[in-house]
């Protein structure tokens, strides 16, 4: 958000769409799209977090760190069910896809 000037900025969905917001969610939403393609995976909710993020919904360290909270225990609760249902995904990936 510092690197278009939003750092102090209100929150898109109280202003005005600027071509520096729009710049910063172009910028979020491709670089977290990058970052799956070159890891290999696939994970829709990324971009809406990536998007949460640079629209400035966030507006403190408080909010950041409850979202942070929030995300960690539902990565936590999924791997708990998972394990408990006997799947074993997603540790991380499935060795026969790295082979092709």
């Amino acid at each position: 958000m510092s690197v278009f000037g939003l750092r102090h900025a209100p929150p898109a969905i109280s202003g005005t769409l600027s071509v520096e917001r729009i710049a910063a969610i172009a910028t979020a939403v491709a670089v977290t799209s990058a970052a799956m393609v070159m890891l290999r995976v696939s994970h829709p909710p990324a971009a809406a977090t990536a998007l949460i993020v640079s629209l400035g919904l966030l507006t403190s360290v408080v909010h950041a760190l409850a979202f942070l909270l929030g995300v960690v225990a539902l990565v936590l609760q999924g791997f708990v069910l998972d394990r408990l249902s006997g799947l074993r995904y997603p540790a991380w990936s499935n060795r026969s896809d790295e082979k092709r």
